[in-house]
């Protein structure tokens, strides 16, 4: 695609949306099957995996939008139940990754037309030299 800058970033954007979302699905998926596996798993084992995904989800949260940090601290203090401490950050890790989402969705718009126009004049030029 060195040939084509204006579709770099439009791939750079939909990477962008791609990672975010699998982030989402990675940790909300683990999580849920940890919740879910109580049988399966022993307190101890379920306990370090879901601290894992805490940790995992809490990064995330704090990266992409540091005005969560304390909020995030004030729920990892207060809460001595980490089912209960993954439940409560889970929401606001779902938040967070959608707003960067619909953020980069609505950037990815005027991309998108810029990527369509220039690959037209590209062709109307093409067309014009035969």
């Amino acid at each position: 695609m060195k040939n084509y800058p204006t579709a770099n970033i439009l791939l750079t954007r939909l990477n962008i949306i791609r990672d975010l979302y699998g982030q989402w699905v990675k940790c909300i998926n683990l999580l849920h099957l940890h919740l879910e596996s109580r049988d399966k798993l022993s307190i101890e084992e379920q306990t370090v995996c879901i601290t894992n995904i805490v940790k995992q989800m809490a990064t995330t949260c704090k990266k992409l939008n540091p005005e969560y940090t304390p909020i995030i601290s004030d729920i990892c203090k207060k809460k001595n139940n980490i089912i209960d401490i993954a439940r409560e950050l889970m929401n606001i890790f779902e938040s967070v990754i959608s707003s960067q989402i619909q953020t980069h969705k609505l950037a990815l718009a005027p991309e998108l037309y810029e990527f369509v126009k220039k690959e037209q004049e590209r062709i109307d030029r093409i067309i014009d030299a035969k």
